[in-house]
């Protein structure tokens, strides 16, 4: 799944018209941020379900580090707006959201709600990245 995900990626990211380059760039990235969410709240919940593969921390680990990675470098494109600085305001403070739940449930003592912060987290930051993504693509050439 992960490298179906990253061969996508780079598929599209070799398809963008040069003319419109950085703002389909910038929209591609606010996608990634918005699946590596949803692919970090799912690992985060599995493991709290008893999946204790030694590969799932290092996936979880992974996809935090790229998620917070990415997630930084569009806040530090020149191209925002301020409507796009709002969803990556917006992202910013639920991933915050959905690593304290996850840290929470890892230290035991999680509950229902740590889970369904982490879930409704990864789902609000898919979102805002979703309108960021379609802001993205509106901007000039």
């Amino acid at each position: 799944m992960e490298e179906v995900a990253w061969v996508a990626s780079k598929g599209v990211r070799m398809t963008i018209d040069p003319a419109r380059k950085a703002g389909a760039a910038l929209a591609a990235d606010a996608t990634r941020v918005g699946t590596l969410a949803q692919r970090v709240a799912r690992l985060h919940l599995l493991r709290h379900w008893g999946l204790r593969e030694t590969s799932l921390k290092v996936n979880i680990d992974k996809g935090t580090e790229e998620l917070r990675a990415t997630l930084d470098g569009l806040r530090k494109s020149p191209k925002n707006t301020p409507e796009i600085e709002t969803e990556l305001e917006v992202a910013a403070g639920q991933l915050q959201f959905l690593l304290q739940a996850a840290q929470e449930l890892e230290g035991g003592r999680g509950s229902v709600r740590q889970m369904e912060f982490i879930a409704k987290s990864g789902d609000h930051i898919l979102e805002s990245m979703e309108r960021a993504a379609r802001l993205y693509e509106g901007l000039p050439p």
